[in-house]
């Protein structure tokens, strides 16, 4: 045999050594709520497309076992060899400020995040997990520097439930903000050249409003309007749109503002058609809802499908997570992400030997087809 046609045997070999798996290609996204939780099944192989889903609403009464068991009823799919890896969301405890500092190495970036929150916010680092992300280059009094994105979360929130994850069986690649995974849908989705989206979550009495730029965030409200049991009904709703003037009002007076160019609604208390006629006299701008109609993928439940039509708002914290997993905001603990590329690591090893050994028993065995008779 030449040696040409060896290395393309061997090159085929290696393709379909190091061919991903399904669990590769599929991704759950996890968004924590107040009184569940929001899971959906993701294809990843190009754009994201739903394949399952499941919305999850707990009440006092359920023990932890319980809460386990609905999570694993839906991630543990028949015949399904390996899980999928998992992105997690929420929005309840996760502190959003911006920081602006002169350009420099990451270690020292970090030392210079946890003085200035010590100092004007009394943040410990010791008892909260931290993200970040560059916004953009701004002038600051002793020359250039870069504003930042800055969320955290405390540990006694984020920590248990990275555990309860974890003991699913889940490898958790990122917890992000539910408002960055926002930001990320409406950018994707809604994209706005030259002009910022204020984006109104609805949900469970109350509405998250934030202002996002691409899929940057530059600014977060949290504003109760009403009990967690109650709907959005028309004196509710009017509260809203007034909490809307305000957010736009201060926020076109800010120093690195642009024009609000629309706003998106979301949230578990989305109910479509009546947010557009009830919002759409209201506001001066164009109001939005999500469309998640070119997301949903064919192995999606007919019942799902209408669930998701009726209710998107609902979705598109999850979708945008899946969206953004090549964002550089990311809470997740250092000692989860060493485990991960240890994993990650381990199987490529394991890769390399396969192949090594697969190389010593070619070698050998043309040895021996090559060998002069006896």
């Amino acid at each position: 045999m030449k040696i040409t046609g060896v290395l393309r045997m061997l090159e085929k070999l290696a393709a379909k050594t190091v061919k991903k798996g399904a669990a590769d290609n599929e991704l759950i996204v996890i968004d924590w709520l107040a009184s569940g939780a929001v899971l959906l099944d993701l294809d990843i192989s190009s754009s994201p497309k739903i394949k399952r889903l499941c919305h999850l609403q707990f009440d006092g009464t359920l023990t932890e076992g319980e809460r386990r068991n609905a999570f694993l009823q839906f991630i543990s799919v028949p015949g399904r060899k390996h899980l999928p890896k998992a992105v997690l969301l929420w929005s309840d405890g996760m502190i959003f400020r911006q920081l602006s500092v002169a350009p420099m190495p990451e270690d020292d970036l970090l030392r210079a995040f946890a003085w200035d929150l010590k100092k004007k916010y009394f943040f410990n680092p010791e008892d909260n997990l931290l993200g970040y992300k560059a916004v953009m280059d701004v002038e600051g009094a002793e020359g250039q520097e870069k504003l930042y994105d800055i969320f955290y979360c405390e540990n006694k929130i984020a920590l248990p439930r990275l555990d309860f994850v974890l003991g699913l069986g889940l490898e958790i690649i990122a917890l992000m903000p539910s408002s960055v995974a926002l930001a990320k849908f409406t950018s994707k989705n809604e994209p706005l050249p030259g002009k910022d989206t204020l984006i109104c979550e609805l949900t469970e009495g109350a509405a998250r409003i934030l202002v996002a730029r691409d899929s940057q965030v530059m600014l977060t409200r949290n504003v109760t309007i009403g009990s967690p049991e109650t709907s959005f009904e028309d004196d509710m709703l009017s509260r809203v749109a007034d909490e809307i003037h305000k957010t736009i009002d201060f926020f076109e007076g800010q120093k690195f503002s642009r024009p609000i160019g629309k706003v998106f609604f979301s949230g578990s208390g989305c109910q479509t058609a009546r947010v557009l006629d009830f919002m759409t006299p209201k506001l001066s701008i164009p109001a939005v809802v999500p469309d998640l109609g070119d997301l949903l993928s064919g192995e999606l439940d007919e019942s799902d499908k209408l669930l998701v039509s009726s209710c998107p708002g609902l979705f598109a914290v999850s979708v945008g997570g899946a969206m953004a997993l090549d964002d550089t905001l990311n809470l997740v603990p250092d000692g989860i992400k060493t485990k991960n590329r240890q994993k990650k690591a381990q199987r490529w090893l394991n890769l390399g030997l396969l192949g090594l050994g697969l190389i010593f028993s070619f070698i050998v065995g043309v040895s021996a087809l090559n060998r002069p008779p006896q």
